[in-house]
């Protein structure tokens, strides 16, 4: 655990704890830190535990006679001081590090003044108290810059006093994302909850589309994107779309990080290990030879219009089983052999009328356009099938519960509907009665009792995917009640599974 949680655990335990911590150690500036400094700060804290505190004091020291105490070795001992006078602790970064922390204390007892005002100002005036749903949104996109959107968020929505969501749109445009930048956006998600936002993973046929109608449906007045560079000028940008669909929000651009906005040649769909995209590359190639041998074979029954409409069934069909850039790569196939085959002058690359190069256009055109919106229909009949396998799995899960009375029961039918409905190993925790966790019957994961314990006492989620002893193969669960914790439920994803924040 962190030192944190331990002071979190001791302010659990009803216990007063005086504690000190350094500006560039809380979680929503890292960032902001990185970049005065140039060196990243792995330690941080959660914002909730500074806001949470009762009183915070600023032990405000000029630069000055910081650097004289680091010479007098009563910061580090004489070596460390002076590597660290040179490099974290110059003038210039100890002068920025104390504006932010000045900042951030202001913005604290400004958020104070305003609980006054919305609470007891406002009552003893006898007026009615502020009532405001003006609320944040943050977009996380695949890729390692979701962080940076969401630390911004998160401090943007301290600032102004609002509420905040963080969300990553499951778009079909999204499905040949490969799994590392997925991880990368979840993490962020993970992140933006430990700042305090409410998270989710919407899904819809168009990002923009999916946002705007988020935004609509949570009353959500401030969109905060991460600004890429390297995209086709003759595109219109996320922001721009999303911008036509709302109008009345308010959008801000965040920018990423250098290593995060990559070209547009770092976000082609990557080469998986399983060799899956080269499978879809030599089908596009199969599927056009076999188109071309079957035309030459038929070239005086067919004409050149019917072998054009056979080349864009060929790409159809690649565009159905291995999605847009095979399509795209069967497109082009497909217009090279119509013209080395079957356009005179035959065996050669040349044309004898002018006007073939437009129907090499038309049908290039055609070809991916029918690709791309194929693809895309595939990706949305695929997310749909999930959807409405996951909702029929929570019927059945909802029925069967029903009918179970005991413990036992509850267990086994748990325990069956993850594993066949989301190819999950489980387990189910309760009580004994000593008090002890014990694993009820049927359970089809190896749960580590202390984990378990763990989550239980303290109410939180804790091994996979967490921050607490997240090499743990499974994700330990606290089944809260209104009155106490029932037991734990303990979730291991088949390998390689991403987990959600559903």
């Amino acid at each position: 655990p962190k030192r944190w949680q331990d002071v979190q655990e001791l302010l659990d335990a009803g216990i007063d704890v005086w504690t000190t911590m350094n500006v560039q150690h809380l979680e929503s500036l890292n960032d902001i830190v990185g970049g005065i400094t140039g060196i990243r700060v792995w330690e941080t804290v959660p914002d909730t535990l500074f806001d949470a505190a009762d009183e915070v004091v600023v032990v405000d020291l000029p630069p000055d006679e910081l650097l004289a105490r680091l010479k007098e070795g009563k910061v580090y001992i004489p070596a460390q001081a002076e590597r660290a006078a040179a490099n974290f602790f110059r003038k210039g970064n100890l002068i920025a590090l104390r504006e932010l922390a000045l900042r951030r204390t202001a913005d604290r007892v400004d958020s104070q003044m305003q609980h006054w005002r919305r609470n007891d100002g406002e009552k003893a005036a006898g007026q009615p108290r502020w009532s405001t749903r003006d609320a944040l949104l943050a977009c996380v996109g695949p890729g390692d810059g979701g962080e940076a959107v969401v630390r911004s968020a998160a401090r943007l929505a301290a600032q102004i006093g609002l509420r905040w969501h963080a969300v990553f749109v499951d778009a079909p445009s999204r499905q040949r994302v490969d799994e590392a930048q997925r991880r990368q956006a979840l993490r962020a998600l993970d992140l933006a909850r430990e700042l305090g936002a409410i998270t989710a993973t919407p899904s819809g046929a168009e990002v923009a589309q999916t946002l705007a109608r988020y935004a609509r449906e949570h009353d959500l007045s401030r969109l905060v994107l991460g600004r890429r560079s390297g995209r086709w000028r003759w595109r219109l940008s996320l922001t721009e779309r999303v911008a036509e669909l709302t109008p009345e929000m308010d959008v801000l651009q965040v920018p990423l990080p250098r290593a995060a906005a990559k070209s547009w040649r770092a976000r082609l769909p990557q080469l998986d290990e399983s060799g899956r995209r080269w499978q879809g590359y030599v089908a596009a190639v199969t599927a056009c030879a076999a188109v071309a041998l079957l035309a030459s074979a038929l070239h005086g029954v067919l004409e050149l219009t019917n072998i054009v409409m056979l080349f864009l069934l060929a790409v159809v069909g690649v565009a159905l089983r291995h999605g847009r850039v095979p399509a795209m790569l069967a497109a082009f196939l497909g217009v090279v052999l119509f013209d080395f085959f079957f356009v005179p002058p035959r065996m050669s690359l040349n044309v004898s009328d002018v006007q073939y190069l437009i129907t090499f256009a038309v049908m290039l055109v055609v070809a991916l356009v029918i690709g791309q919106l194929t693809a895309g229909l595939r990706a949305q009949a695929a997310a749909a099938s999930e959807r409405e396998r996951r909702v029929r799995a929570l019927y059945r899960l909802a029925r069967e519960l029903s009918a179970a009375l005991l413990p036992e029961q509850v267990a086994e039918v748990g325990v069956r509907v993850l594993a066949s409905e989301f190819d999950a190993r489980a387990a189910l925790l309760d009580l004994d009665d000593a008090d002890r966790l014990r694993v009820l019957p049927g359970a089809s994961a190896e749960v580590d009792l202390a984990v378990a314990q763990w989550t239980y006492d303290r109410r939180e989620a804790a091994g996979l995917g967490t921050h607490t002893l997240p090499a743990n193969p499974c994700l330990m669960l606290p089944l809260s009640a209104p009155m106490r914790v029932r037991g734990v439920l303990a979730v291991q994803p088949a390998r390689g599974a991403l987990l959600t924040p559903e």
